[in-house]
């Protein structure tokens, strides 16, 4: 089951009830987000559609959700703060789809690709690595 952990599209309660009803191994994080991801507030375009975002929430201008500006690494962060563990989180965000479309990355292991990020004790991204070679660092 696919889940934005935005806890705009989902409320906490629902994410909760997922997860307890699926199990983590069952749940795989999406994000729906936009080009405006990680941009100010304002106004953009989703294609041919005006969208605003405000507080990080991206609307039509009749008020529909038109997407999200959510990033993996934030929809972590907010399944650990309503109290999902933080194992079952990652696993969630890098092992399910990698097994879903039979890849060989999402976990650490011999033959599959070294691609993986470091973050902090706060779970704020410090390092990308793609292939195995540092990508980002922040």
């Amino acid at each position: 089951m696919e889940l934005i952990c935005d806890l705009i599209h989902l409320s906490p309660e629902i994410v909760k009830l997922t997860y307890k009803l699926k199990g983590a191994e069952n749940i795989i994080l999406i994000s729906d987000s936009i080009a405006a991801t990680d941009l100010c507030d304002g106004e953009y375009s989703l294609g041919s559609l005006r969208v605003k975002v405000e507080n990080g929430i991206c609307r039509l201008t009749d008020g529909t959700i038109a997407g999200s500006t959510l990033t993996i690494d934030k929809a972590i962060k907010n399944l650990v703060k309503i109290g999902i563990k933080l194992e079952d989180a990652l696993m969630a965000a890098t092992y399910n789809p990698s097994k879903l479309f039979s890849l060989k990355c999402g976990a650490i292991k011999e033959g599959f690709s070294a691609d993986f990020i470091l973050m902090d004790e706060n779970l704020n991204v410090k390092e990308v690595y793609a292939k195995g070679e540092l990508v980002y660092k922040a």
